[in-house]
């Protein structure tokens, strides 16, 4: 029988953080201080942010793994999503890692995305190192933020051990860290030399069969489909005859074209792999996430990954306090929605509720609350479980415009619409009958004649054509719509 052993020179390290709390432009300092960009390279900002939308927005969507080296141990750093919509990719990046950086913005403190990737690494039984960032802020509160960490680890039931975490200060745009407020470091090491002390490295059966569990799917326009996961046992070569044990729990073959590891921000084809570390298998038509990938000779499963479905807690952040006078907006519109507030924080500069509501009442709500905090409002959520239906609430609060006819929109029609409410469509859109052309600002649906144009004569006007501006129709995109 073989015994499982600690694999030393790799370490797998999840960074969770919230939305916006200097993951990315870390991991960024984190290259340059490891070596893997040169001094005077040139190089984009957040390298981790590839997608076209992750850096439009500045948050992180799909997980994506990197690697460094430091001191003679590999450091694979196991990315994960800087937002709560996407627990599907936190979920499987936690399967990946055996320690994780905890990332706290020094003013902010820990919010809900923290919290809910914070759940699933405790329940993990990962170690933590903790760094609170930005501590050059001018709000800065890192003794205050520090307590608030404790408290939400308390909260998730997290153990002795888990509560006796390293504890380190970073301003990570300027690529430095420290063990202490009175004394700034000057570089990274301090943060690189406690992922190697401070976290263990992964427990594998070195001996045993080659085994790997599929945590992620990618896919590549040269080498089609991609498996993502950790080595739990053995080792594999290119070549190797491989199966793949999926639900059915039937070994089906495998023909692997390639296989690679990651080298800094980038994926580099590798003639071997060994256990412990992270592999991406190319070529692989038939395999899905949860499934186990292992050698031909003696194939073993896995347990499978499960993800939770979401209802959510809700958490409100508002630069002004809605405490003055009377009870602010958003308590007023939430009690509308059968919502409980569980918590009020306020500090000099944030006031925060928190509230516990069905999913089913988010919909659609996202606009009214940016309307109701004047655009100054920040709504997180996070899934808190289930419980008994609360009874119906409101589902809309506004009607429809509704053309009753159809043709072309004319702007003359459009332009004495506005006042009804938001219109939908552009000049010279087809329409039909029945078409939702705009959002009512009453309750209920009106029918209008949005073909409407302005009646001739043969009559000159006293006064000149009046100029007709219409507002900018913003594009009804998915995002919008949802």
């Amino acid at each position: 029988m073989h015994t499982r052993k600690t694999n030393d020179r790799i370490r797998n390290i999840a960074i969770i953080a919230h939305v916006d709390h200097g993951k990315t432009t870390l991991v960024d300092s984190l290259f340059r201080r490891s070596g893997v960009f040169r001094e005077n390279q040139e190089v984009n900002e957040r390298v981790m942010d590839r997608l076209d939308l992750e850096r439009e927005r500045g948050i992180t969507i799909a997980a994506k793994n990197c690697a460094i080296e430091w001191k003679g141990v590999k450091i694979n750093i196991i990315d994960t999503p800087g937002h709560a919509d996407f627990g599907g990719e936190v979920e499987r990046a936690i399967s990946m890692a055996d320690g994780a950086v905890l990332l706290v913005d020094a003013a902010e403190g820990p919010l809900p995305q923290t919290r809910f990737v914070l759940s699933k690494a405790l329940a993990a039984g990962l170690a933590f190192i903790v760094v609170i960032n930005k501590i050059d802020r001018q709000d800065a509160r890192p003794k205050e933020v520090l307590n608030e960490i404790y408290d939400l680890l308390i909260e998730l039931g997290a153990n002795e051990s888990q509560l006796d975490f390293p504890l380190l200060y970073a301003v990570g745009r300027e690529g430095i860290a420290s063990k202490s407020l009175e004394e700034w470091g000057t570089d990274l090491d301090v943060l690189l030399d406690a992922m190697i002390e401070e976290i263990p490295g992964p427990r594998v059966d070195p001996e045993g069969p080659f085994r790997m569990l599929v945590s992620d799917l990618s896919y590549s326009d040269y080498m089609g489909r991609l498996a993502v996961g950790k080595i739990y046992g053995g080792f594999v070569q290119a070549n190797d005859a491989l199966v793949c044990i999926g639900e059915s729990g039937v070994p089906v073959p495998l023909r692997v074209t390639r296989i690679q590891t990651y080298r800094g921000p980038y994926i580099s084809e590798a003639q071997s792999a060994e256990a412990g570390d992270i592999l991406i298998l190319a070529g692989i038509d038939e395999v899905h996430i949860g499934d186990t990938i292992g050698s031909r000779d003696n194939p073993r499963a896995l347990k499978r990954i499960t993800v939770d479905e979401p209802t959510v807690s809700i958490r409100f952040t508002k630069n002004t306090s809605p405490f003055s006078g009377k009870e602010g907006t958003i308590v007023q519109t939430t009690k509308i929605f059968k919502r409980l507030m569980k918590e009020a924080l306020q500090n000099v500069s944030i006031v925060r509720l928190e509230f516990s509501v069905p999913s089913r009442a988010l919909i659609g709500y996202r606009d009214e609350f940016l309307t109701d905090t004047k655009g100054t409002g920040i709504m997180n959520s996070f899934l808190e479980g289930y419980e008994e239906y609360r009874g119906d609430f409101p589902e809309r609060f506004t009607g429809s415009l509704v053309s009753d006819r159809e043709g072309n929109a004319v702007p003359y029609a459009i332009f004495y619409l506005e006042p009804r409410g938001k219109i939908f469509v552009q000049p010279g859109d087809p329409v039909y009958e029945g078409m939702i052309v705009g959002e009512h600002n009453r309750e209920n649906d009106l029918n209008v004649n949005i073909t409407k144009t302005k009646k001739l004569s043969n009559m000159r006007a006293a006064c000149k054509d009046e100029n007709i501006i219409l507002t900018p129709v913003l594009p009804m995109t998915l995002e919008r719509a949802i």
